[in-house]
């Protein structure tokens, strides 16, 4: 997937499933944060998240990540004045 298929997605609103980065609020558990999701693409950007069934391993894996990164995303989000 490329440029050219958001664009298209976008300028034609096919509302395309389509990976993407997004900010999550609450999918997958995640507040405030980028992650790569499967996104329903249109004329308004990003209409909806699909949340998919993960695996038990994936969920751990997912989990770890979180837990990695939110403390270096408060660190960055205090560095700069955010929160």
């Amino acid at each position: 997937m490329g440029t050219a298929t958001v664009i298209n997605a976008i300028k034609n609103n096919t509302l395309e499933v389509i990976p993407c980065s997004a900010v999550l609020d609450g999918e997958y558990d995640c507040h405030n944060m980028s992650m790569t999701v499967p996104a329903v693409i249109g004329r308004k950007g990003i209409h909806d998240i699909k949340i998919l069934e993960l695996a038990k391993d994936e969920q751990v894996a997912l989990e770890n990540t979180v837990n990695v990164l939110s403390p270096l995303m408060q660190y960055v989000e205090r560095f700069l004045g955010i929160k």
